[in-house]
């Protein structure tokens, strides 16, 4: 079973705790969280996508963060 309750930056690829205010590394930053937080590998899979309402988006994801949600999954 793959681990997808850790935290990946979208911006950088940085594994970060979970318990964070944002990546330390680049500065990426959860826009819909008032404190920044990033989530969980998980809670991103379980959101919606547009056009369904309440969608997230991620801005600015770099390959890197792609590359690490497959090596997560594996």
């Amino acid at each position: 079973m793959p681990n997808l309750k850790i935290v990946i930056c979208p911006g950088c690829g940085s594994e970060i705790p979970l318990d964070n205010r944002g990546c330390p590394d680049c500065g990426y930053t959860n826009s819909r969280a008032a404190d920044g937080r990033l989530p969980t590998l998980a809670f991103l899979l379980e959101q919606p996508s547009y056009p369904e309402p309440g969608a997230m988006r991620l801005d600015d994801v770099c390959p890197a963060f792609l590359r690490a949600l497959v090596l997560a999954a594996h």
